[in-house]
């Protein structure tokens, strides 16, 4: 009998040898690794020291940024939803559009708030964007200011808007709230260091 397998089982070895390497290389799936995704995730996932100043610094730079591009959009943006939707999602921010404060789920801060640009409305002073820390630091409000233009009153219904405004009146403001822990984890690295601490 021959030492290592008769003529009869070597055909059977060989193909159980063959069967067991594809198994093999089929439960191994050679996926190819998004090595830019995890390259991202993992300095998302470092630990980082920033200051109150900095997340002030960086929630300024990035409610300046969308109200740029809010500002771009018809009617001030008031009725491109997807858009503030899709600004939102890549800020980390919720962001909402707020002409009417009857709606007990606002905060005292955004209260406070959107009374200070009415009294500007009224007035007739400048109406600017304003950045506000909420309780302990864990979320901020950046206020975005829409007054009554010619294009927006015009198109007031539709927008949701009463009909009493008038011109340079105070149309509503959009909140964008970030949250501390996400503004820190979507803000790169580069942009951090720019920052003084």
């Amino acid at each position: 009998m021959d030492l290592f397998l008769s003529r009869r089982l070597r055909p059977f070895w060989l193909a159980s040898n063959l069967l067991l390497i594809g198994i093999l290389v089929i439960s191994c799936e050679f996926k190819r690794l998004d090595a830019q995704r995890i390259q991202q995730e993992m300095k998302s996932q470092q630990i980082r020291q920033v200051t109150a100043a900095q997340v002030s610094a960086i929630a300024a730079q990035w409610g300046e940024k969308i109200a740029a591009e809010l500002g771009k959009l018809p009617l001030h943006g008031i009725t491109s939803l997807p858009q503030a939707d899709s600004l939102a999602k890549t800020y980390g921010a919720r962001i909402r559009f707020v002409s009417n404060l009857a709606d007990p789920s606002f905060d005292v801060k955004t209260r406070e708030v959107f009374d200070a640009y009415r009294y500007n409305a009224t007035h007739r002073l400048p109406q600017e964007n304003n950045l506000q820390k909420l309780g302990d630091g864990s979320e901020w409000l950046y206020t975005i200011p829409v007054t009554a233009d010619k294009p927006l009153l015009d198109a007031g219904k539709a927008a949701g808007l009463p009909a009493s405004l008038q011109e340079k009146d105070l149309a509503g403001v959009w909140t964008v709230y970030f949250n501390r822990k996400e503004l820190i984890r979507l803000v790169s690295p580069k942009e951090l260091d720019a920052l003084p601490r």
